[in-house]
């Protein structure tokens, strides 16, 4: 091209281009496919080559198991699918042998270098994250304690000790002061009890 930049196309049938203008090419006839692949390096060539005919038609983002991403891509033609991965996705990228990255396959995007992964599926997953903030855990102990009041109302007293255990080990590190680092404290602002992280 005129800019410098490289284009490879691939066709899954015979095809004659001609150009019309600067910038139009046309075919009269054609019956297939075309796969247009920007080349930033000569050296990525081959791989271009290696995988070309096989393309995605559908792509689904799967969000059944906790902490995990399953991206799966119904393909078109033979061979194996290349995809690119930000890194993001390839810090997060389950690698069970049959992914294969090519570290050194890479496209500069404005979000940062992307990498050539081969496979139609990847599992990408992360650790689990425990949150620090006292917000749900308090929603949970007001809750048990309401749970209490309403077996007490509607007398079941068998059920009331194992709530009352539930709330003394749920409440007793924050009333006698051995979770200091988020200890209660009065809001004199608004009124009422919080914590010190909810400062």
């Amino acid at each position: 091209m005129a800019n410098g930049q490289t284009f490879l196309l691939y066709a899954s049938a015979p095809i004659h281009l001609k150009q019309i203008e600067t910038t139009h090419l046309a075919t009269l006839g054609f019956v297939g496919v075309i796969q247009v692949a920007y080349l930033p390096d000569a050296y990525m060539e081959p791989v271009l080559d290696q995988f070309n005919g096989c393309f995605p038609t559908v792509g689904e983002a799967e969000l059944e198991k906790p902490f995990c991403l399953e991206y799966t891509w119904r393909k078109s033609g033979p061979g194996e699918l290349l995809m690119l991965a930000h890194l993001l996705h390839l810090r997060l990228l389950r690698n069970d042998g049959g992914v294969k990255v090519l570290d050194d396959f890479r496209y500069c995007s404005i979000d940062g270098d992307l990498v050539g992964v081969v496979r139609d599926s990847w599992v990408l997953h992360t650790d689990p994250v425990s949150p620090t903030w006292p917000y749900f855990y308090g929603k949970t102990i007001a809750r048990a304690a309401r749970f209490a009041l309403i077996v007490e109302e509607v007398g079941c007293p068998g059920v009331i000790p194992a709530v009352h255990r539930y709330l003394k080990s749920t409440v007793t590190s924050w009333l006698d002061e051995t979770f200091k680092e988020n200890a209660f404290l009065y809001d004199s602002k608004w009124g009422g009890l919080i914590t010190r992280v909810g400062l």
